[in-house]
């Protein structure tokens, strides 16, 4: 099957290699990217996490220019273990994520100072973890988009100084099977889909004109 995924872009789909048994990709959301990347072609039973998770981004009083999140194959193996990229293959997609990933660093204002949150959705100047915005989020199949920053989809108050841990989800995150990756304790990384179709990752908010900055992050797709 010709492959046509050699290229960085804002979507993938997996079903591009269907031998591969797992499946890590590189990834960048930026703050101000309300669509965020889109992961398609999963299936029920597929586990999806997200590993590592650099970067600061502000979401208050603060303009960047409007910047679309990349998304690109690392790796994917055969369940026997074997490479279904050839090493040029991958040396490309590495080049040209590098490149993209230099252009996001070059238009990051130098003011990131209001609201600031990691990936996990802590600010790194008190501790407090968000409740209302920032952060990564993963809206797994079962939302069928992506997932915003409203009432009904805010993390309960021990969230604040405990972390994004799954018992401060609302009710309608664990509805849709969606959830915030979290490095805090008792915190989840890993979700199961429930059924097929696209996984959405974008920053967390309802308001994107005012944000700043970018989350790098792997994430590791096993196929059940």
């Amino acid at each position: 099957m010709e492959k046509t995924l050699l290229k960085v872009n804002n979507v993938v789909d997996i079903n591009e290699f269907p031998e591969a048994k797992k499946i890590s990709l590189w990834a960048v959301v930026t703050a101000n990217d309300k669509e965020g990347l889109i992961i398609d072609g999963l299936n029920p039973g597929d586990r999806v996490e997200i590993d590592s998770g650099n970067g600061i981004a502000s979401f208050k009083d603060t303009n960047m220019k409007p910047l679309k999140s990349i998304i690109t194959i690392a790796q994917a193996a055969t369940e026997a273990g074997a490479a279904v990229l050839t090493e040029g293959e991958s040396l490309a997609l590495h080049d040209q994520f590098q490149m993209s990933f230099d252009a996001i660093k070059d238009a990051i204002p130098d003011n990131i100072k209001h609201a600031r949150r990691d990936a996990w959705g802590q600010d790194p100047g008190t501790g407090d973890y968000a409740k209302h915005e920032g952060g990564l989020i993963v809206c797994m199949p079962s939302a069928h988009g992506a997932i915003y920053a409203t009432e009904e989809n805010y993390l309960a108050s021990g969230a604040k100084q405990n972390g994004r841990q799954p018992k401060y989800f609302s009710n309608n995150i664990n509805r849709l099977n969606s959830f915030f990756p979290c490095m805090c304790r008792g915190g989840i990384r890993e979700a199961i889909c429930k059924e097929d179709g696209a996984i959405n990752i974008l920053a967390f908010d309802s308001k994107f004109t005012d944000n700043a900055g970018y989350y790098e992050f792997n994430v590791d797709i096993t196929r059940k």
